[in-house]
C-alpha cells in the first residue's frame, strides 16, 4: 500500500526552495516530505513517552529536545 503524505507537497516544495533547493522534482519533494513526517513521528512518540513518564499529558519543548537527543536526530 502506498504511503500518503500528511503535509501538502506543494507547501513542502516551497520549504525546500527556501532552504536553497532551486529545482526539486515533485517525486523527490514527496519522498523528502515522507521522510520528514516519519522523523517527526519518531520524535513525537519519544516525546510522548517522556511526558507520560513525568505524569503529563502535554508535550513540552523540553520533551522534544530530550527526545531528539535520545534519538540522535
Amino acid at each position: 500500500m502506498a504511503r500518503k503524505n500528511i503535509l501538502p507537497i506543494r507547501q513542502f516544495e516551497i520549504l525546500l526552495k527556501e532552504l536553497g533547493a532551486e529545482r526539486v522534482s515533485y517525486e523527490a519533494a514527496k519522498e523528502l516530505c515522507l521522510i520528514t513526517e516519519e522523523k517527526v513521528k519518531e520524535v513525537l512518540e519519544e516525546a510522548l513517552k517522556i511526558a507520560q513518564h513525568a505524569n503529563r499529558t502535554t508535550v513540552f519543548a523540553s520533551d522534544i529536545r530530550l527526545a531528539r537527543k535520545k534519538l540522535n536526530v
